[in-house]
């Protein structure tokens, strides 16, 4: 039986004697799978519940419960709080409940656009992402797991999911079909399994390879399976975004192509430094010609970024 149709049975039960009805499957991942469901007091929520065989590794369950509330301590508004945990007494899965958000995934949007979205649109997204992942870079929570399927378009604007629980290595899949390979939004130490190495500037990684596909239709590396793409992943460097396309603004171009640098401290130093580029670029592209992307909504902006250890990056 696999993850999703163990998952699938469960719709119609419940946890804690009633307490949280299970309405509808979300969608399944490694780790957990997410449910809609429905509180006896008639609230609406996001179910997420931990894999029962994981439920049984105390380790494993009191940081998945632990780190979920990581979250709750930074006020954010495109981060969901956790407004309620639990274990259930049947099984023992433990839980985390989260307000029900209406929209849909980025990578559902990507996939509806035809596989590509416009600079604009990636340039808004992305500028909304990095100031998430400032603050929670702030309070030393390193996302882990930042790509499209984790950021939800709602009418409200964009939600960054998983906020806090990245150790554990879920990747839960959007039951509509449109989800996209997690692999390809994993940064060269993460693939290696270099855990001591992992930080913000990880999380930084990710921004740019989710930059690099939802401008181009394509993953940064070319392979044809989730494990040949950690593999080159945790070996190769990225390609720059000129392979894919040739006709991108060279200060777009350099701007990802820093963000995916492979060796840690040549990418930018910090969520805000990239944030602050992307205006420069963004400038930088206008003054040459090509039209600025939502450029008023980006904060500092500029004529030149100088990077770090002297290096010019424009």
């Amino acid at each position: 039986m696999t993850l999703t149709e163990r998952a699938q049975r469960r719709i119609g039960t419940s946890l804690r004697k009633g307490k949280y009805a299970l309405d509808r499957l979300i969608g399944v991942g490694g780790t957990s799978a997410v449910f809609a469901a429905t509180h006896r007091n008639g609230r609406h929520y996001a179910l997420k519940l931990l894999h029962p065989e994981l439920s049984e590794v105390e380790e494993l369950r009191t940081r998945f419960l632990r780190d979920a509330y990581a979250a709750n301590g930074v006020r954010h508004p495109s981060i969901v709080p956790v407004v309620d945990d639990d274990v259930d007494e049947e099984d023992g899965s433990a839980f985390i409940v989260m307000d029900l958000l209406e929209g849909t995934t980025l990578a559902t949007e990507w996939h509806e656009a035809a596989r590509t979205l416009p600079l604009p649109r990636v340039v808004a997204i992305v500028h909304v992402v990095l100031d998430v992942l400032s603050a929670i870079h702030a309070q030393n929570i390193v996302h882990r797991d930042v790509r499209p399927g984790n950021v939800f378009v709602t009418a409200d604007g964009l939600k960054l999911l998983d906020v806090g629980i990245g150790r554990l290595g879920d990747s839960s899949r959007s039951m509509s079909g449109h989800a996209m390979d997690p692999s390809q939004f994993v940064a060269p130490e993460q693939a290696a399994g270099k855990m001591g190495e992992i930080d913000a500037r990880t999380d930084l990684y990710s921004v740019g390879a989710m930059i690099f596909t939802l401008l181009t239709g394509h993953a940064v590396h070319r392979a044809s399976t989730p494990t040949d793409t950690l593999r080159l992943a945790a070996t190769r460097h990225a390609r720059s975004l000129k392979d894919v396309w040739p006709g991108a603004p060279s200060p777009i171009t350099n701007f990802v192509d820093v963000a995916l640098a492979f060796e840690r401290d040549k990418r930018w130093a910090s969520a805000e430094e990239m944030r602050t580029a992307l205006g420069h670029a963004v400038s930088l592209s206008a003054a040459r010609g090509t039209p600025s992307p939502v450029a008023p909504v980006l904060g500092p902006t500029g004529t030149v970024v100088v990077g770090r250890k002297g290096k010019k990056r424009t």
